[in-house]
């Protein structure tokens, strides 16, 4: 779903002034751009950062008719939603089209004017003709991209690319972390608004079980989308989970793991399109009680299983659960034992057969952690995510359809 563009304004004058003035709109791009997310909120900007905008004569763009370059007014959530805030110049325009050249750039690639101590933001960097997002050199932004202005227009939208994000979204000392996520509802698969707690941290083995002690949880803050954003001081090693629970009393956490390295500064979920298909997550996941208590007592199973337990849905690319499916399961340092995958029927009050039923539901009360759970569509289209049994967690695992690279 495409989010509103960032809110940020540019009213351009022009000599003539018989058109009205256009506003320009910023919006980040999550496709060939590389942006996490369109929503602002969701892609950080936790370093000093510094916005040029430019407009000049598409023929002759080394002399500017506007060229502004400041540092971006930061709030507390360090987000791109930072940029609305920005104070932009109105100079007076010739009426003709005019290129918008917008640019973000970390603070070691800003000088300063001897004279005057105004900043000064580099001015030779190259777009794309096809995209309008910067091309790669000793000059390349942060984020950015360009547009045209025509007489007439009543606005500019300047789609920005994420082409080096991380050189402001990971500051707040060394090996930091910033995590984004959406939480939905595991029954309705919608984003949930209901009352909860959301956090990241790395499971870690405590033989023969693996443990993510509420202590190691970091927490993220609700922010606009409605989304969740934090920072962790701490990179991670090798797992990334994300922590849900529900605030109605005796709730178990629900968790959704990744593989995540130290070389991530930022991690997010969902991340279905990631190139690296460990790394590839949904959505967090809100799992009521109610629902948990249904599918633990067609399981049998009296209590939750101290040792935790994985339990998965498999859907389409609309978010609909899908019948007749098997799921598989690969064990880390397979072969070993098998991993059992039960299926819950139509409305997950008992368990049997060997396919999925129209709830899309399974599990597995077996499966350690790391285990590669996967489904595979009928026209050959594969899906994988990781699961595996936290203590004291319930693990999800989705398995969507039509989700990004390879599923």
């Amino acid at each position: 779903m495409m989010r509103p563009a960032i809110p940020a304004i540019l009213a351009i004058v022009l000599a003539a002034c018989d058109p009205p003035a256009p506003l320009m709109r910023l919006r980040l791009d999550d496709g060939a751009g590389q942006c996490p997310s369109t929503d602002c909120a969701m892609v950080p900007m936790t370093c000093r950062t510094w916005i040029s905008i430019r407009v000049v004569d598409p023929s002759d763009p080394t002399a500017p008719y506007l060229s502004q370059c400041e540092e971006v007014p930061q709030d507390r959530k360090k987000d791109m939603c930072s940029l609305a805030s920005v104070e932009l110049k109105t100079d007076s325009l010739p009426l003709t089209t005019l290129e918008v050249q917008v640019s973000l750039f970390p603070e070691e690639m800003i000088g300063t004017d001897p004279m005057t101590g105004d900043p000064i933001c580099p001015a030779n960097t190259k777009y794309d003709a096809t995209t309008g997002f910067p091309i790669a050199s000793g000059e390349t932004p942060a984020v950015g991209g360009r547009s045209f202005y025509r007489p007439g227009d009543e606005k500019v939208v300047v789609n920005l690319g994420c082409t080096d994000l991380e050189s402001i979204a990971s500051c707040g000392g060394a090996g930091a972390v910033t995590a984004t996520a959406q939480v939905i509802d595991f029954d309705s698969r919608v984003i949930s608004i209901a009352p909860i707690s959301v956090a990241v941290g790395e499971p870690a083995p405590a033989d023969p079980f693996w443990v993510l002690p509420s202590m190691q949880l970091d927490p993220l803050e609700p922010a606009p989308g409605p989304s969740w954003i934090g920072t962790r001081e701490k990179a991670f090693q090798n797992w990334a989970c994300l922590s849900v629970l529900d605030d109605a009393p005796q709730s178990t956490s629900s968790v959704v793991c990744r593989q995540a390295g130290s070389g991530d500064a930022i991690v997010s979920w969902p991340n279905p399109a990631d190139a690296v298909p460990g790394k590839r997550a949904s959505a967090g996941v809100r799992l009521s009680k109610a629902a948990l208590d249904q599918m633990l007592s067609a399981l049998s199973l009296a209590a939750f299983p101290t040792n935790g337990l994985t339990i998965g849905l498999v859907l389409d690319q609309n978010g609909l659960p899908v019948r007749d499916q098997t799921v598989t399961a690969v064990a880390p340092g397979a072969p070993g034992p098998p991993v059992t995958i039960e299926y819950f029927d139509d409305f997950r009050s008992t368990i049997g057969g060997t396919r999925t039923t129209t709830s899309g539901a399974w599990a597995s009360v077996d499966a350690p952690f790391g285990t590669i759970f996967s489904a595979s569509s009928g026209a050959g289209f594969p899906v994988t995510r990781v699961g595996g049994a936290i203590v004291g967690k319930v693990t999800i695992v989705v398995l969507q359809y039509g989700q990004g690279t390879g599923g």
